[in-house]
């Protein structure tokens, strides 16, 4: 993850999307948010709670981070955000039904 990608994913979240960050694990998913936090508005809101971290924008476009390993079962996203190393599960297949994927 880097400025660049952060800026675009915050950009579709601020149309009211849901989007999933996925990272190889939860260390990397809290420093995939740590790049977010200089780019937020005031009204967004950072949730840094263990294993369920994520921006909430004002409009209800949201951006979760999760690690690979994370249960995502039952999460319905419109993008999943998936970092180079990371494989596609069923899982993510399924929480981004008719969404997008985007391999970084």
């Amino acid at each position: 993850m880097n400025r660049f990608a952060a800026l675009g994913l915050l950009y579709e979240a601020s149309k009211g999307k849901r989007i999933l960050v996925i990272s190889h694990d939860q260390r990397q998913a809290r420093k995939d948010m740590n790049i977010f936090e200089p780019l937020l508005d005031h009204e967004d809101k950072l949730i840094r709670a263990h294993g369920n971290e994520q921006i909430q924008r004002s409009n209800g476009g949201r951006i979760w981070f999760r690690s690979v390993n994370a249960r995502i079962q039952g999460m319905s996203a419109d993008i999943a955000f998936i970092e180079d190393r990371e494989e596609l599960t069923e899982d993510i297949i399924i929480a981004v039904n008719g969404g997008e994927i985007v391999r970084a």
